[in-house]
């Protein structure tokens, strides 16, 4: 069991998504044996258009006329096996379970097992699949299968000696022939392209063939070499044999009638009936319909009504008349789909409006609420003893639906002692009578819901600590940069004022130096004009110089100054 779950979970997780209709049938479907004799039979799965990727099914079997030799795997298109194919000649049945790996199987002849039975009696020996299941490759195991066919074999006694040699002189058993596009003879179809084929094994030589809609018929138009396929086009509605025989060394062997119905016209035009009105105030009201087929028949009604889809059978209706589902007030639009037995359908519509019960009144709510307090609605409804349905909507969703009924006198309370976040609801109601009949919603109304004082109080300071701590924050933070700046200000003109005390001090020093230096020259110059009288120019230079000093002094110390005034 474990092993089954792990396969499809992985099939409906990782391969893509397809669906389509697919077909189980036995090959070959029909002949005739002896007793005594062995019958291969073929499973194939016709997938021709969507992908499959696992199959299942129950075969049962006459267990008075045959039974079960051997099952062989040879050749199967499945990759792995959910359930190993198994038999029972008691209980007359087969079983298999498998699976195709991605990308899965497209086609028309995937062959999943082989069935050796022995004949055991005389008689018809019939095989059907009691149950069956072929699921699409499209991750959600969708079950695609549209039909199963049936095989039966005519099963003879041992002939006599004269009987014998006469069968050994005659020609081949009749085709096994099988159809991709209309696989079931029993069943209709829509399509007027008919495919079939059949296997031709040994010395075949020949085949003949006919279709018309005679049951049975010799086959006339003949094929050398042998053929094993054909494509009917064309074909008018209705019930068709295609006969078949194959030739060899011995002559024509048996024939093969092969039955193909065709019904490509939709039903003919109906109508719907409203039984009880175009208006109606029963929310189940009763229509009628009823729509003919000439030809396969009807099969089944979908009866479609918004998103609600019903499949209805003849079987189910009374007269002809369908009671509906219970509908909700408004106008609905019916659409009623006949489908014959090859799938063709014809629609009616028609338009039906439910009229609704008058709605509830809210007279009595609170419109500001403590989140902890009980939530008490009083209304009144026209219908004692109804059904009402409460709706609280928050946020645009709906949180609470609750079902109350209403007293005798029409009167209806709703207490709510759950909490209720804080925020704004809308509430209303409608009202459902014992008949199913539904108003419209009431008019909605709004309430608040508050927290308490205390968490109010507790938010608030909340807010106001979220905003107050920062900002205290960030004051002391620029109090510390400012104070970081005028320490550094004042260190700086610290160094500043030392700096100009050390320029002033080296200053004074050079100029004095420069003085004494300048005195000592200006006294060798005294001492030569003792001498000798000084030249003009020396007498210049000496006035120049003395004029110089002085100036430079004075400038100095001016600037000095300055930058002293600058840094206090």
């Amino acid at each position: 069991m474990l092993k089954k779950i792990l396969i499809y979970f992985l099939l409906i997780l990782f391969f893509p998504v397809f669906a389509n209709a697919a077909t189980l049938y036995f090959y070959p479907s029909s002949g005739s044996y002896y007793i005594g004799n062995l019958i291969s039979v073929g499973i194939y799965v016709s997938s021709p258009s969507e992908a499959m990727n696992a199959a299942s099914g129950l075969i049962i079997f006459s267990t008075d006329k045959l039974e079960v030799v051997s099952l062989s795997k040879a050749d199967s298109i499945f990759s792995l096996w959910v359930q190993e194919p198994t038999f029972s000649n008691s209980l007359g049945t087969i079983n298999f379970e498998g699976v195709v790996f991605n990308p899965g199987f497209i086609g028309n002849s995937g062959k999943i097992i082989t069935i050796n039975f022995r004949v055991k009696k005389s008689g018809n020996g019939d095989l059907s699949f009691s149950s069956g299941s072929i699921l699409a490759n499209d991750g959600n195991g969708t079950n695609i299968i549209s039909s199963t066919n049936t095989a039966q074999f005519f099963l003879k006694e041992i002939k006599t000696s004269e009987e014998t040699v006469k069968t050994i002189v005659s020609g081949p058993d009749s085709p096994n022939v099988i159809s991709s596009t209309h696989p079931d003879s029993n069943k209709w179809y829509s399509s007027n392209i008919v495919n079939i084929s059949w296997e031709i094994k040994g010395n075949i030589s020949g085949t003949r063939t006919l279709l018309n809609k005679n049951s049975n018929s010799t086959p006339s138009v003949t094929y050398e070499p042998a053929i094993s396929e054909k494509e009917l086009t064309g074909l008018n509605d209705g019930v068709w044999y295609f006969h078949s025989q194959l030739r060899n060394v011995n002559g024509w062997g048996d024939i093969n009638h092969f039955k193909i119905q065709i019904d490509t016209h939709s039903p003919q035009q109906f109508s719907i009936g409203l039984i009880d009105g175009k208006e109606v105030e029963t929310p189940q009201p009763k229509i009628s319909f009823k729509a003919i087929d000439a030809l396969s028949g009807i099969d089944y009604y979908n009866i479609k009504i918004d998103d609600l889809t019903i499949k209805v059978t003849e079987d189910e209706l009374e007269d002809g008349v369908y009671k509906l589902p219970i509908l909700s007030p408004g106008v609905k639009t019916i659409i009623v789909q006949a489908f014959d037995r090859a799938g063709n359908y014809t629609s009616a519509v028609e338009e039906i409006t439910i009229k609704p019960l008058d709605a509830p009144i809210i007279i009595g709510y609170p419109k500001e609420l403590i989140s902890d307090e009980i939530l008490i609605i009083e209304g009144e409804t026209d219908y004692p003893e109804s059904q009402i349905n409460i709706y609280l909507e928050k946020n645009k969703e709906i949180i609470l639906t609750k079902n109350i009924n209403a007293d005798l006198s029409g009167k209806f309370s709703f207490v709510y002692e759950g909490k209720l976040m804080e925020g704004v609801y809308k509430l209303w109601a409608e009202v459902i009578d014992n008949n199913g009949s539904k108003s419209l919603p009431s008019q909605s109304v709004d309430i608040v819901i508050n927290k308490p004082d205390f968490i109010k109080i507790s938010s608030r300071l909340i807010e106001f600590l979220a905003v107050i701590v920062p900002l205290v924050v960030l004051i002391m933070f620029f109090i510390f940069i400012v104070c970081q700046g005028y320490y550094k200000l004042i260190s700086l003109k610290r160094r500043l004022r030392k700096e100009v005390f050390e320029v002033e001090r080296t200053i004074k020093e050079s100029f004095d130096f420069l003085r004494e230096d300048l005195n000592n020259q200006i006294q060798l110059l005294g001492k030569t004009k003792s001498k000798r009288d000084l030249t003009k120019e020396e007498e210049k230079i000496v006035k120049n110089l003395k004029k110089d000093v002085n100036y430079l002094e004075k400038l100095m110390k001016k600037e000095i100054e300055d930058i002293k005034k600058e840094i206090k």
